[in-house]
């Protein structure tokens, strides 16, 4: 897929309903180290206007993507989505037609009709989106598009989603330096390094979630970052270049502003659902003291450790029980077998 990632994704846009805006995200469509892509699923999330006309829609289309819940009818499916975890339904191990390897998947995956890829696709509200990538309720599609994306529909996206994923970024930059010394390097930016997670933009999705523990490579936050630092620099380099409370010195090193003031403005911008869970006397700790950001990974943590908890749970239900087994399998293959 990576030969031309942006016609190969765009092409898999006919399955489905129109859409407002689409992305595509994982070691299926850009780079990890270390990682072998050539049987991994391609994860996609596209948002639309409105979810009921949607999976209506694609529920005459395409009912073999949905589990079961599919007999209670696409209010169901709506209600599912916006009422519980993250806003967003996953379809998941959806075959595209076509033809491919199935030796490395399960024997009731090689039984399955031939494909060219197998397909993992969420389904959002634009305005549950565009809010998610503003105030951070969840920091569960905000934190994967911390990393870089690609849009893939015609219409890539609505000016709304795209002021709203700047708005994303600026705030996963300035929270990443409120956890960093005052000099430091893009790389040091975009991945955790220490056993204490220092906040660093990749792994602020991560902190909390419980798939680093069961299911993800440990390694993961690593991976992405060597695999696609160049994509990292040209994802943030417009927040970089505007941010008034960093520079640049030479090459890849980046300096911070470390007044008080400076960082007080950098907290204050924060998005309100991260602010609040820090007490007046643990801001100035942020503000001011280099144990804060220790406090900033306890607030994100606490955000993020509930919504991957009750996403995933959704996603067992929404996927069904032969699909699940067959997604951990996959998973748990890649982490611990190498495969």
């Amino acid at each position: 897929l990576h030969t031309n990632m942006a016609a190969s994704l765009s092409a898999l846009l006919p399955y489905f309903p129109p859409v407002d805006f689409a992305m595509g995200y994982g070691s299926a469509v850009f780079q990890q180290s270390g990682h072998n892509d050539s049987t991994s699923m391609i994860d996609l999330v596209l948002a639309v206007e409105d979810p009921l006309a949607w999976h209506t829609e694609q529920l005459q289309r395409h009912p073999e993507h949905y589990s079961g819940i599919k007999h209670l009818g696409p209010e169901a499916i709506v209600y599912v989505q916006e009422n519980f975890g993250a806003g967003c339904y996953y379809n998941t191990l959806v075959p595209v037609p076509g033809s491919s390897q199935l030796s490395t998947f399960p024997p009731c995956v090689q039984r399955l009709p031939t494909f060219s890829c197998l397909v993992k696709y969420g389904v959002v509200k634009t305005s549950t989106l565009c809010h998610e990538l503003t105030e951070w309720p969840t920091l569960y599609l905000s934190g994967r598009m911390h990393k870089p994306v690609r849009g893939v529909n015609i219409i890539t996206s609505t000016p709304a989603i795209d002021a709203a994923a700047s708005t994303n970024l600026t705030n996963a930059l300035h929270l990443a330096i409120l956890g960093l010394p005052e000099t430091f390097t893009e790389e040091q930016l975009f991945m955790v390094l220490l056993k204490f997670a220092i906040t660093k933009i990749a792994g602020i999705s991560y902190w909390g979630d419980f798939r680093m523990v069961f299911g993800e490579n440990p390694k993961k936050v690593r991976n992405i970052v060597h695999g696609s630092l160049d994509k990292f620099k040209q994802l943030y380099q417009p927040q970089i270049d505007t941010s008034p409370f960093v520079c640049r010195l030479h090459g890849s090193n980046l300096q911070s502003d470390m007044s008080p003031e400076a960082r007080n403005a950098m907290l204050l911008g924060l998005p309100h659902n991260i602010t609040s869970r820090l007490s007046e006397k643990s801001r100035l700790k942020v503000t001011q003291t280099p144990h804060g950001k220790k406090l900033l990974k306890f607030a994100v943590s606490a955000v993020v450790g509930q919504y991957s908890r009750t996403q995933s749970l959704k996603g067992i239900a929404t996927a069904g029980g032969i699909k699940t087994l067959v997604y951990v399998w996959q998973k748990l293959s890649r982490t611990y077998l190498g495969k």
